[in-house]
């Protein structure tokens, strides 16, 4: 196993951090020389860091997730899943709204037509794991149906919710009806799989948040 230093894990991060600022001008400037040029990181440094390109775009992708959505979502204790689905697009709509150039690099990458795409892998496996875990967690409590496949479930919600933010990079829904339109799709796709408790939950806030109705009445408030 390789271990990094303190310093090299200081300079891992200083490149990943600059990475993510030159994806998120949407502008095609993102090369190796560049990110060197930027980050003040020697071009070898970074190959013997990341390996290749793609891997450092992963990888600024990936941290956007864990240490930005993950971390902002304001999860409420024992939530169920419809609420942490709730607190985690709203973390998540709040970072594209706060770096709109970054999220649409993202769908961008995600639908490239490259076979076996590294990034896109890594872009689908962080939400789609995650949503399986939890799908899978329902199931113990008996509260998903006996013919749903859980990844599968995960993997539909995941294509789902990026081809909804590609519509909005397209410009087709506006800034301020993303954040329901990717809750919508997502619990419209999950509701055939689950029984109980967890589908009259979802089922409650399609019927709350359908057309011409406020999304914030699902709760009451």
């Amino acid at each position: 196993m390789k271990y990094l230093s303190d310093k090299m894990v200081a300079r891992r991060r200083h490149i990943l951090e600059t990475a993510q600022t030159m994806l998120a001008r949407d502008d095609g400037s993102f090369t190796m020389r560049g990110l060197a040029r930027e980050s003040g990181v020697a071009t070898a440094t970074i190959y013997n860091l990341y390996g290749s390109q793609d891997a450092v775009i992963a990888d600024a992708v990936v941290d956007i997730f864990e240490r930005r959505v993950n971390g902002m979502a304001d999860m409420p204790e024992n939530a169920t899943f419809l609420e942490a689905a709730i607190a985690r697009q709203e973390a998540a709509h709040r970072e594209i709204m706060r770096e709109p150039a970054f999220a649409r690099k993202m769908v961008e990458l995600y639908f490239d037509a490259k076979p076996d795409s590294h990034v896109r892998n890594m872009l689908h496996s962080e939400p789609s794991d995650r949503l399986s875990a939890q799908l899978a967690d329902l199931r113990k409590n008996s509260l998903v149906e006996n013919w749903a496949d859980t990844r599968e479930l995960a993997d539909q919600i995941t294509r789902a919710t990026y081809a909804v933010i590609a519509l909005w990079a397209a410009g087709d829904i506006p800034d301020e009806t993303l954040n329901l339109a990717v809750l919508r799709s997502t619990f419209a796709i999950v509701a055939g799989g689950l029984k109980g408790s967890a589908r009259e939950e979802v089922i409650t806030y399609l019927e709350k948040t359908k057309p011409g109705q406020q999304a914030d009445r699902a709760f009451g408030t």
